[in-house]
């Protein structure tokens, strides 16, 4: 489903990989939801940058390039999305999370 939107630095993981990445050092959480979304439940740790919200460009210039992301969404596709707007941007390591928050909320990981 993602060949289609292949994006530079960026890898796919599903839930159970996501616990062993949150051990890195260095990664950061990006939630790309709403607001309301995020405050409804989210990744411990995550920093919430809206994808709708007019402010999410400047935003997301003003990250580390360097830094690993994890990036999620409630389903997927929004992240997919964001991560694509970054790769443009430069970002180098960047990691989406399969299925977004519904897929890892009913977890316990």
């Amino acid at each position: 489903m993602f060949g289609l939107f292949k994006v530079a630095n960026l890898e796919t993981i599903d839930s159970p990989q996501v616990a062993e990445l949150l051990r890195k050092k260095g990664l950061k959480v990006l939630d790309v939801r709403t607001n309301g979304e995020w405050k409804m439940g989210n990744i411990a740790g995550s920093v919430n940058i809206d994808i709708t919200g007019s402010d999410f460009a400047d935003k997301i210039g003003k990250l580390n390039k360097a830094t690993p992301y994890l990036i999620y969404c409630r389903s997927g596709v929004k992240s997919m999305s964001a991560a694509r707007y970054m790769s443009k941007l430069g970002f180098e390591e960047m990691y989406n999370l399969k299925g977004g928050f519904m897929a890892y909320s009913g977890k316990q990981y």
